[in-house]
């Protein structure tokens, strides 16, 4: 039975040439082709799993349909066991948080650093830097 269980979410694009069936123009990586949903298993670095989607699919569209099924087993098979899931900010969404939460499962997903967001967390922050000041080794948890 593993300790913890680390499930990274991440998508790419698979760049396509000539009339390739649901092959669309992606305007973040500029390119037609792909743009596939994948699934990590952090600790063992494989693939858990991959579904190709069409090129101009947003990163987080059906995230919740597509990590259900690999969250629920984890869940049933190894109820006991930390579960983690990470993302990058096109994950961001209320829907998926509320996801991960109701499967009792904890996560990371980053966000896209902007003036509300540094305003609202100035207080944390210098309280974190004045606690943690000249001391590499400890951390602190605020919430």
């Amino acid at each position: 039975m593993p300790e913890q269980i680390l499930i990274d979410l991440n998508s790419t694009n698979c760049k396509t040439y000539g009339n390739q069936y649901a092959s669309n123009y992606n305007y973040h990586y500029s390119s037609n082709g792909y743009h596939p949903l994948l699934a990590f298993d952090r600790l063992t670095g494989n693939c858990i799993k991959a579904e190709l989607r069409s090129g101009n699919v947003y990163t987080s569209r059906q995230v919740t349909r597509f990590l259900g099924p690999i969250l629920k087993k984890y869940v049933n098979k190894y109820k006991f066991v930390f579960r983690f899931v990470r993302a990058d900010s096109s994950f961001a969404t209320l829907e998926l948080y509320n996801f991960i939460e109701d499967n009792n499962t904890f996560y990371t997903i980053r966000l896209k650093a902007y003036k509300t967001l540094y305003t609202k967390a100035s207080e944390i922050t210098d309280i974190m830097i004045r606690e943690c000041k000249d001391n590499i080794y400890d951390y602190k948890v605020l919430y």
